[in-house]
């Protein structure tokens, strides 16, 4: 059954987390993109030529930045 309310939140949402993923430093960007895309935290950090530890450090503060601002929508 289509639900337009339902609809115009989901798109607002969508585009809320474009934007706060814009908002972080590139190189947390970059980490989190491939993150998100399902790579390996081993081969993120050999295509960023980071250590595994800073990969790590990177989705979890990535991760916790993006639940913060995106939390209004709970």
């Amino acid at each position: 059954v289509p639900n337009p309310v339902r609809d115009i939140l989901e798109l607002d949402f969508k585009e809320a987390i474009v934007r706060e993923f814009a908002c972080l430093e590139l190189t947390q960007r970059q980490t989190m993109y491939l993150y998100v895309e399902g790579f390996p935290y081993a081969q993120i950090a050999a295509l960023t030529d980071v250590p595994i530890g800073t990969v790590r450090s990177r989705i979890s503060y990535g991760k916790r930045k993006l639940r913060e601002r995106l939390a209004a929508f709970r």
